[in-house]
């Protein structure tokens, strides 16, 4: 019976471990880091979940830049007009909703960056390999 026990409590971790090995496994760790960095940051699932989409759709290496970087959220902007246009729906209302979405975030972030002062209120926001000056 304890052995029954043991299979059903082992059998989900060792599946767990060989999901996270794996490709998508990669993927999903890269979108739990987003997703604790965006809540970290005070953000909404569905605002995270936007700027993921966004992040995929402009194909950044560093999704999380978006929560914080005004020069990523520009670049995003330019590759879905490019997108956009190459396809021919740069005029789509779908387009145009997503574009003012974006354009409305970057303003926000903006006009956040603007009131913070700058400098570290501790060392978390320190990441692993950055240079200190």
């Amino acid at each position: 019976m304890y052995f029954l026990y043991i299979f059903l409590i082992i059998t989900p971790i060792l599946a767990l471990i060989a999901l996270l090995m794996t490709e998508k496994g990669a993927t999903v760790k890269e979108f739990m880091r987003f997703l604790v960095s965006g809540l970290d940051s005070g953000f909404t699932i569905g605002q995270i979940s936007f700027l993921w989409k966004i992040g995929t759709l402009s194909e950044l290496e560093d999704r999380t830049s978006l929560f914080w970087s005004l020069p990523a959220l520009d670049r995003c902007t330019s590759e879905i007009l490019r997108k956009a246009k190459q396809i021919g729906i740069e005029n789509d209302e779908e387009t145009q909703t997503l574009l003012s979405k974006l354009y409305s975030y970057r303003t926000k972030i903006g006009l956040e960056q603007a009131k913070k002062k700058h400098g570290l209120d501790s060392t978390r926001e320190i990441t692993e390999g950055q240079r200190v000056r």
